[in-house]
């Protein structure tokens, strides 16, 4: 079967950083006998910066080819620039099809507005299967930028993208979601998805085996921060951006340190964002022991703080439209019992599977009181993550990623056109 990616969001072979989705997805496919074209991007979305000047191409393999599509820059997620860039990704996307061999499967990532309505209009030219990835909320998000008060508005201005969305949805042969919340999502956008295939998965984990490989090496030791006995390790590690708790996690910082029964506990950093200079300001003149900032870490010296860890923190802002941090998945294989702040669906099963608590988001109070709750109770903090071991490895990537090779018809004529 000759299948189609769309997703000019996700790194490409030879990037350390950004979402390797894409490629795990066109990986598999390709395992399952067909041949792919993954429709990427010239600019990457993770470091801003273009991979090539005008359209590119590479042949990963026999079976995978990976186009990338001309567009232009952008500096922020949420902007007009970036709306220009996915505006142009969807024109030369619809142009320099033409000219390509048919599809027999398209899978679009959604979000990508305009590309939405591209690919069932490719789907319904070329007679293809249309495969909706449903993996984050958009138009939705970009209502937060909105002052309160005017997010009616938003919701007005944002209507050509909703409407390309349930119309992406409305016809697709199958759906994918990243989380139970999004699947429901999706059939409530449009009913007739109910009756279609469809699936789970968790596309941020990680492969369970080479993660743990990485946690036991120690190679990189000299390079990590040496922890002293007795101490409690809690590690945050990710974006350091609006969206994200980190002054609250400040704010916790200093009330820890004022506590004399709670020296015991050093919270880790990791990661980069617009925060970084703040959080790194705020450490050198609070002159706090208990908060380190490590940079950023490449996976094998983050794997070794997983392994010298205690606590997993998930920080998300009041305003954050996540229902499954990725984070999380790093924790769970790594044996991090978490606290996080998030409401709803991950709320639930963390509850549920006794692996962590939850601190009100904003709160530095509350989130310092976690942390010396589940800091001082050894015997909870070794019975959670004897669980987190018991069901890592469901999340195993490769585990995941099979279920997409059940979507697809058994043969190129199996499906209604639509």
């Amino acid at each position: 079967m000759n299948i189609w990616i769309i997703d000019p969001h996700d790194a490409i072979p030879g990037e350390p950083w950004g979402y390797k989705h894409g490629m795990i997805l066109a990986k598999t496919l390709a395992s399952g006998g067909n041949k792919v074209t993954y429709w990427a991007s010239n600019f990457s979305h993770a470091t801003k910066q273009f991979r090539c000047q005008g359209w590119g191409e590479m042949h990963i393999s026999p079976d995978i080819r990976i186009l990338l599509v001309p567009i232009t820059s952008y500096t922020r997620h949420i902007s007009f620039a970036r709306m220009k860039s996915l505006l142009v990704y969807a024109y030369k996307l619809w142009k320099r099809a033409q000219a390509e061999s048919r599809p027999d499967c398209i899978i679009i990532t959604i979000p990508t507005p305009f590309s939405d309505y591209i690919a069932v209009k490719l789907s319904k030219e070329y007679g293809a299967v249309l495969i909706t990835d449903f993996r984050d909320l958009w138009p939705e998000i970009f209502a937060t930028v909105f002052p309160k008060g005017l997010r009616w508005l938003a919701r007005i201005l944002l209507t050509p993208l909703y409407w390309l969305r349930r119309y992406a949805f409305q016809n697709s042969y199958a759906v994918v979601a990243v989380c139970r919340t999004y699947l429901d999502l999706a059939f409530n956008i449009a009913p007739n998805l109910k009756y279609k295939k469809s699936a789970i998965i968790y596309g941020t984990g990680v492969q369970l085996n080479e993660f743990r490989a990485m946690m036991s090496c120690n190679q990189h030791d000299p390079d990590i921060l040496p922890k002293n006995g007795g101490e409690i390790w809690a590690i945050y590690a990710g974006t350091l951006g609006n969206n994200y708790d980190v002054i609250t996690l400040m704010g916790a910082a200093k009330i820890i340190a004022k506590n004399q029964k709670a020296q015991h506990i050093k919270i880790i950093v990791a990661g980069d964002g617009p925060l970084r200079p703040r959080l790194t300001k705020f450490i050198e003149q609070g002159s706090l022991k208990n908060l380190v900032y490590v940079g950023v870490l490449d996976m094998p010296h983050l794997c070794r703080y997983y392994a010298k860890s205690d606590i997993g923190l998930c920080l998300y802002s009041l305003d954050s439209t996540v229902v499954i941090p990725a984070k999380a998945f790093d924790y769970y294989a790594a044996g991090l019992p978490i606290i996080h702040s998030l409401k709803g669906e991950f709320a639930d099963y963390i509850r549920n599977k006794g692996i962590g608590i939850q601190y009100e988001a904003g709160n530095p109070k509350s989130l310092a009181a976690a942390l010396i709750e589940l800091a001082s109770d050894s015997e909870r903090r070794i019975a959670m993550r004897h669980r987190l071991h018991e069901f890592a490895p469901l999340f195993d990537i490769k585990r995941q990623y099979t279920k997409i090779l059940e979507l697809l018809p058994q043969n190129v004529e199996q499906h209604d056109g639509n």
